[in-house]
């Protein structure tokens, strides 16, 4: 197999990865932003299942990792043989899956959040999710530091992502 056609692999690879992210990140906001979920919020119950999303995200995140692990070998056994333009997209590919792990890491930590606030309705009674934030500020201080760091990797990964798309051309022509 060629160069190109390998690099066309990989890419194919990571963007199924990243629909993957946004897929969990849609599904999250999805189930959050309904009048459904307002309404649950608004009685004291969660309509987001944070569990099974936190466990969708660390799943993403060992996938991510392992895409990682397969970049950095292909870049050590493929590199030497890559063109000059080659070598460009994959840099900027492998930047995108970097940046894509360091957003998909901010949303496990998010989401890990949200987990410990909803347990924590046992003990602080019925009250709804953003309730609970709000009346333990170190948590609603926590919350929106580690919810403003996943919409900056989000940026980011889209900035490196406009690069990507705009490096295309190189690879898939």
């Amino acid at each position: 197999m060629d160069m190109q056609q390998q690099l066309q692999d990989l890419s194919h690879v990571v963007s199924a990865v990243a629909n993957q992210h946004r897929a969990i990140h849609d599904h999250i906001n999805n189930e959050s932003g309904t009048l459904k979920s307002f309404l649950t919020n608004l009685f004291g119950r969660s309509a987001t299942n944070f569990p099974s999303r936190l466990a969708d995200s660390e799943s993403l995140l060992l996938r991510l990792t392992k895409l990682l692990d397969n970049l950095s070998v292909f870049e050590r056994e493929q590199g030497p043989s890559l063109t000059a333009d080659q070598t460009h997209y994959f840099d900027v590919l492998f930047k995108f899956s970097d940046a894509l792990r360091q957003t998909v890491s901010s949303l496990v930590k998010r989401q890990q959040m949200l987990v410990s606030v909803a347990k924590g309705r046992l003990s602080l009674g019925d009250r709804s999710l953003f309730d609970r934030l709000r009346r333990n500020p170190p948590n609603w201080k926590n919350f929106k530091d580690v919810s403003g760091q996943y919409e900056k990797a989000i940026k980011a990964q889209q900035a490196i992502g406009k690069e990507l798309n705009d490096l295309a051309p190189l690879i898939f022509s």
